[in-house]
């Protein structure tokens, strides 16, 4: 390759006059130029060379920067992928941190679930243990035995119509010795009413230490009555009342069906049971209520037909002529096996029930063992809603569960000592004679409930029945003295919502009012037709009883031809009515004054007049 060499400027003229080939030094005959021909050849040709080459040199180089370019490209959706890839990842991995949570967490939950399936494994195994216990303990007697052999005494009062028939009051082997060796005595009268089918005599069989029936295959009958013998718990005189439940249904036998349908119809009969039997669990109640020095009302898991059974029986405690007042209620949870369950029942329901409001009261029980800790338990008494306002009497919930579980353990203890303690404290104490109380009772109600007749002392007999076993029983009848009326005639019985009830008769029943108007007592009745009127007003225990008879008689001119309908009741009326002496300070039961305006009849009582004599009101 012609390399083209450096001269001097100071040689050009030199070599222009000697005339050489600058690369080669050969003599030049044409002295414009600066090569040989030879060696301008050769460079012709290394420089075309050189062009192809830089023209190659370019398209690589173009090529090149192509290929760069789609590398490039390539690259650019490479990296764009591989965010992609890496967003998806960081999206897996945040998916597997919140499937690792829930797999802890199901985890646990499978941990909280087959523990709770080991808890009720268990827990069904005590209660198959305990089942099987039960089983062996009573089953086997509760298939052969009656309630005679548990009650020493039992008053058959299964229908207050059936004393026209007579009360057979029955008596164990051992009830006629017990009977006549407490009479006259005084005695503590314990007395529990409730539902049935709710441990009332499961109560009773704890509080006495005997196997009272508790099985639903056997039903306490009518008034039933035990004497325990609690001597080792110091108890003495002991009388225990228990009742056939309410709330069972109307039964009615074959022969009754076939007797009752030859002169009723079929709504009639049913009428007429659900009237009697209604009237009789009231009479029941009322016997165990009036005369029961501790009185207990066992309940079950609260319901509204317990909160009216609670409300009825407040109302006739509060009515008697009892000087010490005070109710047990017993909600007895038979179902409920652990604490945790009482204890949710207790804050949830029971402290919010509309009928009651509840206080905590603290006792603590000691234990009889040396090594073994006091416990603290708790009882609630009830109080009244309305600020500044106390109970008339107290009234305190106690609660008891499954006897065979550890609730039962913890609660049902406490409450049969916490019961025990209370009967050492009765006071006022008076003798009991279930006969003379059974006379007393239905004397006393028999206005309110019997719609035709008015039954005293006179009336009513005993009478002795030897039966099979040459036990002499007790029959409790009507005596065949109360004129013409062949059956009697129950009013009609109606509990309202709030569980009272009021009796309403066939007869006309007055309304009325009463006010205190210039310390005058005004009494208004509303009697249009009145024709003759007479009032009493005596003292029953803590009210005045008053009882207004009359005549209220509407006369009407037909003649045979006019059709006539009338459903006006005239005829003979009775109105009574009860008024709390605290609230009125009634001095005179006497009046001599009245009005008759507009059908309407009133009296006043002056409430500082001495003057005691019978007054008779004629209207003419």
């Amino acid at each position: 390759m012609i390399q083209k060499k450096n001269v001097n400027t100071n040689t050009n003229t030199k070599k222009k006059l000697t005339n050489l080939c600058e690369n080669c030094h050969a003599k030049i005959l044409d002295f414009k130029k600066n090569y040989c021909e030879q060696c301008y050849n050769v460079y012709k040709m290394q420089l075309s060379e050189l062009k192809k080459e830089n023209e190659r040199i370019n398209n690589e180089k173009k090529q090149i920067s192509e290929e760069n370019e789609k590398l490039q490209n390539e690259k650019n959706i490479l990296v764009q992928k591989l965010k992609e890839k890496d967003n998806e990842l960081q999206k897996m991995k945040i998916q597997l941190e919140i499937t690792n949570k829930q797999s802890e967490q199901y985890k646990k939950e499978k941990d909280t679930l087959t523990q709770k399936i080991s808890n009720l494994e268990q827990e069904r195994e005590e209660q198959k243990i305990n089942a099987e216990k039960f089983e062996k303990q009573f089953s086997s007697r509760y298939d052969l035995v009656k309630a005679e052999n548990f009650y020493d005494i039992i008053a058959g009062i299964d229908s207050i119509k059936n004393i026209e028939k007579g009360w057979k009051i029955r008596f164990s082997d051992l009830g006629e010795q017990l009977y006549k060796k407490n009479e006259g005595k005084d005695c503590i009268k314990i007395g529990v009413v409730g539902n049935g089918n709710k441990g009332k005599s499961f109560l009773l069989n704890k509080l006495s230490n005997f196997d009272l029936p508790v099985s639903t295959t056997i039903r306490t009958e009518g008034l039933s009555l035990k004497y325990p013998d609690l001597t080792k718990e110091k108890l003495k005189n002991i009388i225990l009342l228990d009742s056939a439940g309410t709330e069972t249904p109307l039964t009615l036998t074959d022969e009754e069906v076939n007797q009752s349908f030859e002169k009723k119809n079929y709504f009639d009969i049913i009428e007429e049971l659900a009237k009697d039997k209604t009237i009789t669990e009231l009479f029941l109640q009322n016997i165990i209520i009036t005369t029961a020095d501790l009185l207990i009302l066992v309940v079950g898991i609260l319901t509204y037909s317990e909160q009216k059974l609670l409300n009825r029986v407040k109302k006739e405690l509060k009515k008697s002529d009892k000087k010490t007042k005070k109710l047990y209620i017993i909600h007895n949870l038979q179902t409920f096996t652990k604490i945790e369950q009482v204890e949710k029942y207790i804050s949830e329901q029971l402290m919010h029930s509309a009928t009651f409001q509840l206080k905590k009261r603290n006792q603590t029980l000691i234990k009889k063992e040396e090594n073994e800790d006091s416990e603290n338990h708790y009882f609630y008494e009830e109080e009244v809603r309305e600020k500044n306002v106390e109970n008339d009497f107290p009234i305190y919930h106690l609660i008891m569960a499954n006897d065979l579980s550890k609730a039962g353990e913890y609660y049902n203890q406490f409450v049969i000592i916490f019961l025990r303690n209370e009967i050492t404290s009765c006071t006022n104490l008076k003798p009991f004679d279930i006969i003379k109380e059974i006379k007393t009772k239905f004397c006393s109600i028999s206005t309110q409930i019997l719609d035709n007749i008015e039954v005293n002392e006179n009336n009513i007999e005993v009478i002795e029945d030897k039966d099979d076993t040459r036990r002499i029983n007790r029959i409790i009848k009507l005596k065949n003295n109360l004129g013409e009326q062949k059956e009697l005639v129950l009013k009609k019985c109606l509990v309202d919502e709030l569980g009272f009830s009021n009796f309403s008769g066939t007869s006309y029943e007055p309304k009325f009012r009463y006010y205190v108007k210039e310390d005058k007592l005004i009494i208004d009745i509303e009697v249009p037709g009145l024709k003759k009127c007479e009032n009493l007003v005596e003292e029953v225990g803590e009210n005045y009883q008053f009882t207004f008879t009359g005549i209220k008689e509407i006369k009407t001119e037909t003649t045979e031809k006019q059709q006539y309908f009338s459903n006006i009741i005239v005829g003979e009326f009775k109105l009574i009515f009860y008024l709390k002496i605290s609230d009125f300070s009634l001095r005179n039961k006497v009046s001599n004054e009245f009005k008759y305006e507009k059908g309407i009849f009133t009296i006043p009582f002056d409430l500082n007049n001495q003057k005691k004599q019978p007054t008779q009101f004629i209207i003419d």
